[in-house]
């Protein structure tokens, strides 16, 4: 029990509680979350939750996820001045 929270944390960088519950008589063990701004990866990698299904992000999809956890679009993005010397 001890040692979860510590695997989460090195593993997502997030704070979580967990709690030994019990029902019916038989344990079992609680982890509780909090919603998080932005994206969280698992060691390295950033997953979608789509229904049942697990979907890993990467490319565009992984691009337009993140700008959104931001609240940016591509549209208000700050795009650097490049200056041509002749």
């Amino acid at each position: 029990m001890e040692d979860i929270p510590n695997k989460i944390r090195d593993a997502m960088g997030i704070i979580v509680d967990v709690n030994l519950l019990e029902k019916n008589g038989l344990p079992y063990i609680e982890i509780d979350v909090p919603s998080y701004p932005v994206g969280i990866s698992c060691k390295g990698i950033y997953y979608y939750r789509s229904g049942s299904t697990k979907q890993i992000l990467s490319g565009p999809a992984l691009e337009s996820f993140l700008l959104r956890r931001r609240g940016v679009s591509w549209d208000n993005m700050p795009f650097p001045s490049f200056q041509i010397e002749h």
